[in-house]
């Protein structure tokens, strides 16, 4: 967040454990996710992170009965 500012900005990127729990799915089932090419990550060194777009995109396919799995 800016300095001296009250908007809050949306992160553009989250972690496993934030994907994890905005899904309310276990980490085993986010890298089967991954593995099967239903979700997307990007890794930064060490860390897998998502997307904010992709997890969007994830979840309007679920909607639309493209479920995963």
């Amino acid at each position: 967040m800016l300095q001296g500012s009250n908007t809050q900005v949306a992160p553009k990127a989250i972690t496993v454990a934030e994907a994890v729990r905005i899904l309310s799915i276990g980490r085993t089932t986010l890298y089967g996710l991954i593995k099967d090419g239903e979700i997307r990550a990007t890794k930064l060194g060490r860390k897998t992170l998502f997307l904010a777009k992709d997890i969007d995109a994830f979840l309007d396919r679920l909607q639309q009965g493209g479920g995963a799995r």
